[in-house]
């Protein structure tokens, strides 16, 4: 087929949904529709899961549509119901709801079937995709032996608490306010200014006289012109989603006391040129294990699901040996976008 294959494009628009009713179709990923050649022992087992959910046996094989060769059951409607959440649930009170959500799924299996029959099946595409659903669906098969948050012992928490000080602790951190410009000459001289005027109260009207960083300045106190907000310590590493250059972040821990102006121009890593105000500081602290104690539940609980996983895939590679062709992987080549 020339072009765009159309699995290619539908997994453009709308990949999951092609994939998830292709998996249902094929039978994976949890078909919840049954062929009418149904087995005895899938009866079985599927009489016990319906009966779980409130219904007799009977009321759970009755067919509320059939498409092609495959029936949608009552029982089949209802463990579709089981599945969501009781606020997504309570859309489907009245029977008109009920009839649409019973129209998505027959338009589903009218799209899966034809999608079927044009072999879209066989698609590498959706064959990875599948296969990326079976791969979740064993993870998460694995995980249900793992600790929720909650369930991790006590001692286990505060053990963790006790060797992991330094993450719980919270540097000092000083928030700027700046006047921005482009050139360094006009900075030295917009700097000799400032510090012969009474600082802060005369602050805000030089940012806004001198400043190209000018954003939403007429919506903020004359004191916080300028802001660019706070920053930590230049040797601390923990993640921070600030964008002030790392010279200017340097340089505001040379000033001693909240109010002062750092005496030279500032040069960022962006180009320009910044005149610096310590506006506010907050003193370093420890968190203390009240604070900190579900974070560290959830982290906890995070490290375990991981390492089942990697216990997971250690024991299938046993079971499936691996075969990896390092000389083969160092010969794909790779075409990057053109600029």
């Amino acid at each position: 087929m020339n072009g765009l294959r159309p699995t290619q494009k539908y997994l453009r628009s709308d990949g999951w949904m092609f994939v998830m009713l292709l998996a249902g179709y094929c039978g994976i990923g949890g078909c919840r529709w049954k062929s009418c050649e149904e087995t005895e022992a899938t009866s079985q087992k599927q009489t016990q899961k319906e009966e779980s959910h409130s219904l007799t046996a009977a009321q759970a094989h009755q067919v509320l549509a059939r498409v092609g060769d495959k029936n949608i059951t009552l029982g089949d409607f209802n463990e579709l119901l089981e599945q969501m959440d009781r606020f997504t649930r309570l859309r489907y009170e009245d029977m008109t709801s009920r009839k649409r959500l019973l129209t998505e799924q027959i338009h589903i299996e009218l799209l899966a079937q034809e999608a079927k029959a044009k072999g879209y099946d066989r698609d590498p595409m959706v064959q990875q995709e599948i296969r990326s659903i079976l791969r979740d669906a064993m993870l998460q098969e694995g995980r249900k032996e793992t600790l929720s948050p909650e369930a991790i012992p006590e001692e286990e928490v505060k053990a963790y608490f006790q060797q992991h000080q330094r993450d719980f602790r919270e540097p000092e951190r000083r928030r700027i306010s700046a006047i921005v410009l482009r050139q360094e000459e006009e900075a030295n001289r917009v700097l000799s200014k400032v510090l012969k005027v009474d600082i802060p109260s005369a602050w805000g009207k030089l940012v806004r006289t001198y400043s190209i960083k000018r954003e939403n300045v007429q919506r903020v106190p004359l004191d916080l012109s300028g802001d660019l907000g706070f920053v930590d310590p230049p040797e601390e590493t923990r993640p921070s989603s600030s964008e002030v250059p790392p010279a200017v972040r340097a340089a505001i821990f040379e000033v001693d006391q909240v109010g002062h102006v750092l005496t030279r121009v500032v040069h960022g890593e962006d180009g320009r040129f910044y005149i610096l105000l310590l506006n506010q500081k907050t003193p370093p602290r420890q968190r203390s294990y009240e604070e900190t104690s579900r974070l560290i539940r959830v982290r906890l609980a995070q490290e375990k699901i991981r390492a089942r996983d990697t216990q997971t895939i250690e024991k299938l590679k046993q079971k499936y040996p691996v075969r990896l062709d390092e000389a083969a992987l160092s010969r794909v080549s790779v075409e990057l976008p053109k600029p």
